[in-house]
């Protein structure tokens, strides 16, 4: 009988440790899964707020873009449309050394023309954005950094597949016209570019889609030389369609890896007789490795004759790429490049919210934007008339639709 009693408690003991062990397995185990969801619910708010505040910070450097582009619009107002770009007032606050306009510092167009533009200048390190939105002052937006640039050493667009860019070769004031342009296009983020090989061994494919994703595009430049307006608003001749189109002349810029480098005449200083042809399409050298694949200069301007306003039209064929526009003095393209004069200001901004900060450049274009129809490939005006609208029919023209902004359908409305 106490055999059995002493047995009895060792195995109470025994149950008891056990029952213990598994309480702690038990208590570990939970512990362990409740801080893992606790690390992860940290995890996804830290991303949420990192994500919140990074495109908090990037809507600072659009802030700062946009008061970019409002004071290359004061200037337009106050000093380019009266003719005052020369009065000290103007020079002093936008062109001159540390003046808004030229990209100079940090804080030149703040300190200059902050007032003007209503800017919270009360920081003197950086530029406030307020917002009516009370959630938003959480996040502490500013932008610390905005160089606004009216003057650049390039012109840089991203064209578009058959979309013409019409590019002025303005120089700044008193620097002499353009004796050549270098026009360089397509990069490697756009991937590894296989140009074409010699110009007599190619035949241009009468679908983009057979053109080849790698290929760079056929750069279509033309150069417009109008007579020059004077200070008395007179030109030397008048413009009409007859003398812009005497006074164009285009070339076909053709990659290829067996291209020349070589600068070509493209006639533009011709005058009266305009006895130079207008050009077929000529092979340029491209290089897969360079930073711009492919590089043309295009030369035969009168520099030093202030008779001519030039322009230079580009056409991107087959797909889209961006491009470069270089002006030079010489006729080799080499050296110091000239200053566009306001044709392609950069703005540069960097924008912050607490401490997350991101940075944007970009280009603008100022001038007014020209609406034109292009009537390069033609204008299909087929019609036939009908007794019901059911009937109407746009004869095989390609279908256009009206408006942009609203869907394309099948009615004949949308092809009048």
């Amino acid at each position: 009988m106490f055999k059995v009693t002493k047995m009895h408690a060792i195995k109470n003991k025994q149950s008891g440790v056990a029952s213990i062990f598994v309480v702690v397995f038990f208590t570990l185990l939970i512990s362990i899964i409740v801080v893992g969801f606790v690390q992860l619910v940290n995890q996804d708010q830290r991303q949420s707020t990192n994500a919140d505040l990074n495109s908090s910070a990037y809507d600072s450097s659009q802030a700062g873009i946009e008061d970019g582009k409002r004071a290359l619009e004061q200037y337009k107002r106050d000093c380019i449309q009266t003719s005052k770009t020369s009065d000290p007032v103007c020079t002093l606050k936008y062109t001159d050394a540390g003046g808004a306009l030229t990209g100079d510092s940090c804080s030149a167009l703040r300190d200059k023309i902050g007032v003007s533009l209503g800017l919270d200048t009360s920081s003197t390190s950086e530029v406030k954005i307020t917002t009516n939105n009370t959630n938003d002052l959480d996040l502490d937006q500013a932008y610390t950094c905005l160089k606004v640039k009216y003057k650049t050493t390039d012109a840089k667009y991203d064209l578009e597949s058959g979309s013409p860019n019409l590019i002025p070769l303005k120089t700044s004031d008193g620097a002499p016209e353009p004796g050549s342009i270098a026009i360089n296009w397509f990069n490697k983020s756009q991937g590894q570019a296989t140009p074409g090989g010699a110009i007599s061994n190619f035949r241009l494919p009468t679908s983009s889609s057979n053109w080849g994703n790698n290929n760079p595009p056929i750069i279509r430049a033309q150069i417009m030389a109008l007579p020059h307006e004077t200070s008395a608003g007179t030109t030397v001749s008048p413009i009409d369609m007859q003398v812009v189109d005497d006074s164009s002349r285009a070339v076909f810029l053709y990659p290829s890896t067996a291209g020349t480098v070589s600068p070509i005449d493209i006639g533009a200083n011709y005058d009266s007789a305009r006895t130079k042809p207008k050009y077929s399409p000529i092979a340029v050298k491209c290089d897969p490795e360079a930073t711009y694949t492919c590089s043309a200069v295009l030369t035969g301007f009168k520099p030093g004759a202030s008779t001519y306003d030039y322009y230079l039209r580009l056409t991107a064929i087959y797909k889209d790429a961006p491009v470069q526009v270089q002006m030079f003095s010489n006729t080799t393209a080499t050296g110091t490049p000239l200053d566009f004069d306001g044709v392609n200001p950069e703005i540069d901004s960097t924008g912050r919210a607490n401490n997350v900060y991101r940075r944007l450049v970009s280009r603008v274009s100022p001038q007014a934007k020209y609406d034109g129809i292009d009537v390069s490939q033609g204008i299909c005006k087929a019609f036939h008339l009908a007794d019901f609208a059911t009937t109407y029919g746009n004869d095989g023209c390609p279908k256009v639709c009206l408006y942009e902004d609203v869907p394309c359908t099948n009615t004949p409305d949308d092809n009048p």
